[in-house]
């Protein structure tokens, strides 16, 4: 039946008489918003300068979008908790800015969660711990006894007191 290439079409038809497209004016030209923003950004450059500055350059800035991006999270998979920019700060403070398995110092540290949220993990603080790219990549959904810890065989357990 699916094989049909009329069936397949009448299917569609159908489809998108009950999910039309949506109207246009929810639609943008990628290249004529680009070619707008930079207009406004050449005639506005202090303005344009203040808001690279607020969002971009700044080390809470960066934090800030963690903390947002795990909100977000957190949401779609119905968890519970959260954490704010300070507490990621703070939290990557305790343990030296340093990744909690492998022991390595990066500027580039991102928040994992101890116990993954798809394992039942909460987005509270106590069960994030920072971890650099390539360990984060490595645990992946793993449980903490499923993971073998990169170079060192015990975790720096500075922050992890609360778990």
């Amino acid at each position: 039946m699916l094989d049909d290439p009329a069936v397949i079409q009448d299917i569609i038809k159908r489809l998108r008489e009950l999910n039309p497209e949506p109207s246009p004016k929810y639609r943008y030209n990628l290249p004529k918003l680009l070619a707008y923003q930079k207009q406004w950004r050449l005639k506005n450059p202090g303005a344009a300068k203040a808001i690279q500055d607020k969002y971009y350059t700044k080390p809470e800035a960066k934090a800030l979008a963690v903390a947002r991006k795990h909100k977000r999270r957190t949401r779609i998979l119905r968890a519970k908790g959260g954490f704010t920019a300070r507490e990621w700060e703070l939290r990557k403070q305790e343990f030296g800015y340093r990744c909690a398995y492998c022991g390595r110092k990066t500027k580039k540290l991102t928040a994992d969660h101890y116990i993954p949220l798809s394992k039942g993990g909460t987005n509270y603080i106590d069960n994030i711990v920072p971890a650099c790219i390539r360990c984060n990549k490595q645990k992946f959904i793993k449980d903490p006894s499923q993971f073998e810890f990169p170079r060192r065989t015990q975790m720096i357990m500075t922050g992890l007191r609360s778990i």
